[in-house]
């Protein structure tokens, strides 16, 4: 490991090394990740549990749960609804869980903010790709308040792969045409913009080591339901009539934001993870999903409360 090779403030893990080997600017990036003992393959953004993770912690002598590498990693978020078997296995023994779909959420595409990257060139000598900028359900540099950029919309160009464009363009200029890469401008709900806040405070912070089944004792407690599973016919049925409400909450047009599969039910657009019992079950032996999943469930409860309570505040104002 040489004195190029560190992290920079809130820099993505996955894609330091690419940036490693832009400053090196010798010989085929393959061979700097082979030197490096890491794989070039599938390198997109945003990937929960990734072995290349663990090799790059490898490489800069880091362990998954230390404290210096939060900032850089995704172990928050990984960790956040995990059961506690599952996170000992995973940070002391780097054991992945079994989980599912998790290649179903955006982004698909390395992102960056204009500002920063204006910021970076001149503080840094260079712009480097920010973890926060690569996380689902984020749309914005919460820097700048400025929407990322991630396409150029005269050409197409983008960056799916980090072999392709190791650092954001130079001058947020597009290396194909030549164009300023503009900003995300797209939709953007109170729903979406509630997520976006929720998805930053979980990565950022570490997160309750209960977390999992605080959130399925209060979703159970709002439908009604005791903490353990009764497996009765009553509680299937409530069950089921809180997960089609839940499935109904977002537009199809939010949904297509944050992920790229679902299927279709009477113009409802539903990810298999929204189906999941890891939300409603504390004794579920359920894949890990998606933490945006729980955080979606955790938004439409919250906002369920909220509505509750302000027509009981109604109710005593009208009496």
């Amino acid at each position: 490991m040489s004195s190029l090779q560190i992290l920079l403030p809130g820099e993505d893990i996955l894609a330091a090394p690419a940036r490693w080997h832009y400053l090196t600017e010798t010989g085929a990036i393959n061979h700097s990740y082979k030197r490096m003992g890491l794989s070039i393959d599938a390198q997109g953004p945003h990937r929960l549990f990734n072995s290349c993770t663990l090799n790059i912690l490898n490489f800069i002598g880091k362990g998954i749960g230390d404290k210096d590498v939060r900032e850089h990693s995704l172990i928050n978020l990984e960790t956040a609804y995990l059961t506690l078997t599952e996170r000992k296995q995973w940070i002391d023994n780097r054991i992945k869980p079994k989980f599912t779909a998790l290649a179903s959420v955006y982004p698909k595409r390395w992102r960056w903010c204009p500002d920063c990257v204006v910021e970076d060139e001149a503080f840094f000598g260079m712009s480097y790709y920010h973890r926060d900028h690569q996380l689902p359900g984020v749309f914005h540099c919460i820097k700048h308040s400025l929407g990322l950029a991630e396409q150029c919309y005269e050409c197409g160009w983008d960056v799916t792969h980090i072999k392709n464009q190791q650092v954001p363009p130079m001058n947020n200029r597009c290396p194909s045409c030549g164009v300023w890469l503009s900003s995300y401008d797209g939709l953007f709900t109170s729903h979406m913009a509630d997520i976006e806040g929720a998805i930053l405070q979980l990565v950022n912070h570490e997160p309750a080591i209960d977390l999992l089944r605080q959130d399925q004792f209060k979703l159970r407690s709002q439908i009604g339901m005791s903490p353990n599973s009764q497996n009765t016919m009553a509680e299937q049925k409530a069950l089921s009539h809180w997960r089609r409400e839940f499935l109904a909450y977002y537009s199809p047009s939010e949904i297509k934001s944050w992920f790229s599969h679902f299927s279709q039910s009477n113009g409802v657009l539903v990810p298999s993870m929204m189906r999941s019992p890891r939300l409603t079950m504390c004794e579920s032996n359920a894949p890990v999903i998606h933490p945006l999943v729980h955080l979606l469930a955790m938004h439409y409860i919250n906002s369920y409360q909220t509505k509750g309570e302000a027509n009981e505040s109604a109710s005593l104002v009208s009496g």
